[in-house]
């Protein structure tokens, strides 16, 4: 069975459970047989759903052989990994993977920040995510309500409210957020 344009998700869906089900049983030979002939979003399903079963390695190998066969993961692909690795407390690992993201000319995106900055958040490590804070700020990336809360969160837990006040000038976000923020909401 090939896949090509024009079948129905059916078909897609077939597909990609054919190839979880040889990738259970452990025959990568015909995995990467299949994985040849399938298009960007087939891989992305495959990432997505390794990452979902905390299969991380395998999800890597997937986005290997798509390099390997001429095909290059995009951004959401990617941003799978990254958070899957920052879920599991391997920031070391999600930087990697946004490493290898940059040297293939994809530019990560305000979520991929917020993905990596919320993992330094949740590991306490605020120097590094007020690091990443003024590095997205540098870079242009329009601060959402979400890049907030991560950072305010991250910065409350280790007692830092000074920075809270200068963190706030950065953002534009509507004071009913904040206030929802301080009730805990």
């Amino acid at each position: 069975m090939v896949l090509h344009k024009g079948y129905s998700l059916d078909h897609v869906i077939t597909y990609t459970s054919l190839i979880n089900w040889l990738c259970n049983l452990g025959h990568w030979d015909e995995v990467r047989k299949m994985l040849k002939e399938m298009d960007v979003q087939t891989h992305f399903v495959l990432v997505d759903a390794f990452c979902k079963e905390g299969k991380l390695e395998e999800a890597e190998d997937v986005m290997n052989i798509m390099v390997e066969v001429g095909k290059v993961p995009d951004r959401v692909t990617y941003k799978s990994l990254i958070d899957s690795y920052c879920q599991r407390g391997d920031l070391i690992k999600a930087i990697a993977i946004v490493d290898s993201m940059v040297s293939r000319n994809i530019l990560p995106n305000g979520v991929t920040f917020n993905i990596v900055n919320n993992g330094h958040c949740k590991s306490l490590n605020i120097k590094k995510a007020m690091l990443m804070f003024d590095e997205m700020t540098k870079k242009g990336l329009k601060l959402k309500v979400v890049t907030e809360i991560i950072m305010r969160q991250g910065l409350l837990q280790v007692g830092n409210q000074e920075v809270v006040a200068r963190l706030r000038s950065k953002c534009e976000v509507p004071d009913e957020h904040i206030a929802r923020m301080d009730l805990g909401y």
